[in-house]
């Protein structure tokens, strides 16, 4: 049930209600093998999309010059990030804002 309901939020681009059905839809005592597998798969797709969601949200505050917006964002993508490149690309972009919007 958890699934299918993080899927649907998933689809509407709600991804912390999703990540949660999919905690739970995981970590609950009848899960079976294949629910955590698709629920794990399931979150770590949601943490990719919200750190590139995050980081794109982030690169137009910083064309418009909203600096304080463009950190905030990148802090985002930097939170979630599972690859290294995403991690340095979120740490670049706040070393950009903060030395440029200060």
């Amino acid at each position: 049930m958890h699934l299918r309901i993080g899927d649907t939020y998933e689809k509407h681009g709600q991804f912390d209600k999703a990540e949660q059905e999919y905690v739970i839809a995981a970590t609950a005592e009848d899960s079976t093998p294949d629910t955590q597998i698709h629920a794990l798969n399931s979150v770590e797709r949601i943490l990719k999309l919200s750190t590139d969601r995050n980081l794109q949200i982030a690169d137009i505050y910083e064309h418009q010059e909203q600096w304080s917006d463009a950190e905030t964002y990148y802090l985002r993508a930097a939170d979630p990030a599972r690859t290294p490149a995403r991690m340095r690309r979120a740490q670049m972009g706040l070393i950009f804002v903060r030395n440029t919007g200060t």
